[in-house]
């Protein structure tokens, strides 16, 4: 198996663009470890097409560890989107999205977490500490 553990690299919005083109090419890339870079809505936008479609990715990390310099600020819109493409992943098995700020100011994103948890037959674990998840999606999420 491909592993790549690229966390803690500061990488941003700006070399998302250039990682979406790598991800496109590395067919073979089982686990993806993104923690930690400081990325954004503008870098979801740019990488999150080629998770639904790679044959082999099983984890994805875009969750931060409690005290990280550069935690990932992954917004409502942008991990709607996300959730959205891993939802034709036919391998992903592992989602962190850990300490990112996705129910901040809307709660948009958990109706599709449900709907990938629900449609899922790979997901094994899903990651959601620290996202902002109010009482309503956490209900939602439980049925």
């Amino acid at each position: 198996y491909q592993r790549r553990d690229m966390d803690h690299n500061a990488i941003r919005d700006a070399g998302c663009e250039a990682l979406a083109h790598y991800l496109r090419e590395d067919r073979v890339l089982t686990h993806l470890n993104l923690g930690g870079n400081d990325i954004g809505s503008v870098g979801i936008q740019a990488i999150a097409g080629v998770f639904g479609t790679h044959p082999k990715l099983q984890t994805l990390t875009l969750g931060s560890e409690v005290g990280d310099t550069h935690l990932n600020r992954i917004d409502p819109i942008a991990a709607r989107l996300l959730v959205e493409k891993c939802r034709g992943s036919k391998t992903l098995k592992v989602l962190d999205l850990s300490r990112n700020p996705i129910g901040h100011g809307s709660q948009e994103a958990f109706p599709a977490i449900q709907q990938l948890i629900l449609g899922s037959s790979t997901l094994q674990q899903l990651k959601l500490a620290d996202t902002c998840m109010n009482t309503e999606s956490a209900l939602l999420r439980s049925e």
